[in-house]
């Protein structure tokens, strides 16, 4: 059982590298920004056992091709 998780655990990590690496191929500027946004819905089990708006944003500022600063936000309405 050991070996079978072993294997498992090493063909996700090579799928997830390889679907990583696309990420060099954009031609990222140096001092180039970038900025996206989300919006979604939570059903969340709890006191009133309600939908719930999501709403999120990230920005990132690229220092150079390999370095970016960046933030990411999120906001969860609950209700009370």
């Amino acid at each position: 059982m050991m070996r079978c998780t072993l294997k498992s655990f090493c063909v996700s990590m090579i799928f997830l590298l390889a679907v990583s690496s696309p990420a060099w191929a954009q031609g990222i500027a140096a001092g180039s920004g970038e900025v996206t946004g989300n919006i979604g819905f939570s059903n969340l089990k709890g006191v009133d056992n309600g939908r719930h708006v999501s709403l999120g944003g990230s920005g990132t500022y690229n220092l150079s091709e390999l370095v970016g600063v960046g933030f990411e936000y999120n906001y969860q309405m609950m209700g009370s």
